[in-house]
Parts: structure tokens; C-alpha cells; sequence
């Protein structure tokens, strides 16, 4: 059983627990178990499996960005301040002048990456990966098109 921590079921994956902000808790969940309200004998038992949401990647100051213009993408991510989450970004053009920066703010973890100079080389896909060790190593990550004019 699961006292006091609030899930909802979605038929698309499963049963997900909603509890962000202790997120260390759900990783010692070894099974949740449904009972049917109308009899004790039937149980549906849910092993679950943990993972982090998707990091979310915005723009730092608007979405069109020209050739010399500095580029600036925050790539964060909501998780317990007890972990710290490491970021990795892979970038359409490997030569490109850029800056890291990364903070965190209670149960907010962000990590800024900033292009200098941006060239046309620089337009396409930027990944940031987040990636997280409990008991084994847990990994998300999100993708964002740039386009330099």
C-alpha cells in the first residue's frame, strides 16, 4: 500500500506518482497494490518502474536569433535537492564558442548554455541531457531546433 502519496492512473502509461518534490521516496516503492472496491480477494499489484520527467529547454530571450547574436538556452528540470542532476548538451556544431552555467534553486535545477557569436553552422538541433544516479543511472533528455538567420 501507499499511505498519503497521490498518483493518478493514465491508460497511455500506467499508474504515475505525482510526488516531485520527495522524490526520494518513490524510489523505495517496490509495489503498489489496487484492491477492487466491491471485493478483498481481487488486487492488481504494480511494480514500479522510476524515472525522470523530460527536461524542459525554452529560449532565453525570444525565438529568432541572427548570425553574431548570442544565443542563450535554459534547459531545467524539477527534482529534490537532495540529488544533484548532471547536464549535458550536445550542439549541432561541435567549434562553436559557448559558455556553461548551471544553478539550482531548491527543487529547481537549470542549466544555461550560451553561444557566442552565433554563425549559420551553429542552426539545428540542440539535446540536453539530464542524468541522475539512484540505484542505477537515470537518464531524460529533450530536443529544441534553432534556426540562425
Amino acid at each position: 500500500m501507499v499511505p498519503r502519496i497521490q498518483y493518478k492512473f493514465d491508460p497511455r502509461v500506467g499508474v504515475i506518482l505525482e510526488d516531485r518534490i520527495s522524490f526520494p521516496n518513490q524510489t523505495r516503492i517496490r509495489e503498489l497494490k489496487c484492491k477492487n472496491n466491491y471485493t478483498n480477494y481481487e488486487e492488481l499489484i504494480l511494480r514500479p518502474k522510476i524515472s525522470l520527467r523530460k527536461p524542459f529547454i525554452e529560449n532565453h530571450n525570444r525565438s529568432d536569433y541572427l548570425v553574431g547574436e548570442e544565443i542563450a538556452l535554459n534547459c531545467s528540470m524539477y527534482l529534490s535537492e537532495k540529488y544533484k542532476p548532471g547536464f549535458k548538451w550536445i550542439l549541432p556544431n561541435i567549434n562553436a564558442i559557448r559558455e556553461l552555467k548551471e544553478f539550482r534553486n531548491r527543487n529547481l535545477s537549470i542549466s544555461i548554455l550560451i553561444i557566442k557569436n552565433a554563425s549559420l553552422s551553429d542552426s539545428g538541433q540542440y539535446v540536453c541531457t539530464v542524468s541522475v544516479l539512484l540505484r542505477n543511472l537515470l537518464e531524460s533528455n529533450t530536443t529544441k531546433n534553432i534556426e540562425i538567420h
